[in-house]
């Protein structure tokens, strides 16, 4: 599954009597875990050229962690807009022109009684500017310590998980947005942005044109087996795969045969749609060698070379 998340114009602001405060703006909304719910608090404030506005989630339930997790959420919405004001509404270069504003929106993603995860999508505008900055933040945190989690903590040991999410999700941003330069761009880079999710693993890309946070959902029982038992067991439901849906489930044994055939299948959708992508081309090759398929690979290596010469 994949979505963008649109621009939406709302920022992290402290209330003190210098703001403009509006609170609980947005009924409560019931996270699946019936004892646990959330309502949006927004704090901002607006000069003459400019405008920061915040909103993030205060948590309500029968956990007494959920306190600690909102202390720490307001701190970090606070030191957003103490960043935004120093950097934008101090600025009077120019107080008979509207500059812009700056937003950041918070998501829940996830919250149970063993995982808090969230997004803030953030949006910095100026006029001057020739198009608006979109940039994605993610917090997951185990709820009882409010110890961070990082995406290593999640897999076994000996799980190469960057090189399993790059494939899969590339597959997944290509499928959508048809753009082959930018998929195999941003699935190399590092995969610093993620969010626990109610059925799976969420990863944000910043896509260019248009500005936008795009994020993919790569299902819990696709990776689950290559997942630490103990932390998955704790973050979702699903523990016994189920290839209902047509997803390779992927086995340590054989995870590099598995993601052979399945960035072959990404790098041949990527050739119908463009004969002459070279990189698809020594891509696809590259992977047909993994699979000890020599000759095809070769032909593969050739074509991407005549087409774009190394």
């Amino acid at each position: 599954m994949i979505c963008n998340y649109k621009r939406c114009l709302s920022t992290v602001v402290i209330a003190s009597s210098l703001f403009t405060a509006y609170l609980n703006d947005s009924p409560a909304q019931a996270i699946p875990n019936p004892r646990i719910s959330w309502t949006l608090q927004t704090f901002s404030k607006k000069q003459k050229n400019f405008e920061v506005t915040v909103k993030y989630p205060v948590f309500a339930g029968s956990f007494a962690s959920l306190q600690r997790l909102n202390s720490k959420v307001r701190k970090i919405a606070q030191r957003q807009y103490r960043d935004a004001t120093k950097e934008h509404l101090h600025d009077r270069s120019r107080p008979q022109e509207p500059i812009g504003e700056f937003t950041a929106t918070y998501e829940v993603d996830k919250v149970s009684r063993n995982v808090a995860s969230l997004n803030c999508n953030i949006i910095d505008y100026t006029p001057d500017a020739a198009t608006s900055s979109a940039e994605i933040q993610t917090f997951n945190y185990t709820l009882n310590s409010l110890r961070k989690l990082q995406l290593d903590d999640l897999f076994k040991n000996g799980v190469d998980y960057e090189e399993v999410l790059k494939v899969i999700s590339m597959g997944k941003l290509f499928a959508t947005t048809n753009d082959a330069a930018w998929s195999y761009r941003n699935c190399n880079y590092a995969i610093d942005h993620f969010a626990v999710g109610e059925d799976g693993l969420i990863l944000f890309f910043t896509q260019d044109t248009p500005n936008e946070i795009v994020h993919v959902t790569i299902p819990i029982r696709q990776i689950r087996q290559l997942m630490d038992n103990s932390l998955a067991n704790r973050l979702w439901t699903v523990r016994t795969p189920a290839d209902s849906d047509g997803e390779q489930i992927l086995k340590a044994e054989s995870i590099k045969k598995q993601l052979a055939i399945i960035a072959i299948g990404t790098y041949s959708a990527m050739i119908d749609a463009n004969p002459s992508n070279a990189l698809a081309f020594r891509e696809r090759g590259k992977w047909y060698k993994e699979l000890g398929r020599a000759e095809v690979a070769a032909k593969d290596l050739e074509e991407a070379n005549r087409l774009a010469p190394e």
